[in-house]
């Protein structure tokens, strides 16, 4: 009976070993993954930010653009007048 009752007890005690080793790993992976949002909510701030220098530049390209166009229709629109040195 002895043998049986440290053979449970022994069970016991690896039973809680492997319960605390489980419990280290998975707060160690917890913490992994927190740093890995962290990574990636910073990335997407970044991203974020250059989209939005991105667009500004898009707006200024585009307001420039606009300028062109409409300075060559005025410039067909507006009557030439041709010399003619015959």
């Amino acid at each position: 009976m002895e043998m049986i009752e440290y053979f449970i007890a022994r069970r016991i005690v690896v039973d809680g070993a492997l319960h605390s080793i489980a419990k280290r790993h998975q707060h160690r992976k917890n913490e992994e993954q927190g740093a890995t949002i962290t990574a990636l909510m910073a990335n997407d701030a970044k991203q974020e930010a250059t989209i939005a220098q991105q667009q500004k530049q898009i707006d200024t390209l585009t307001a420039a653009v606009q300028k062109v166009s409409a300075r060559l229709e005025v410039s067909k629109a507006a009557p030439q007048a041709v010399v003619n040195n015959r």
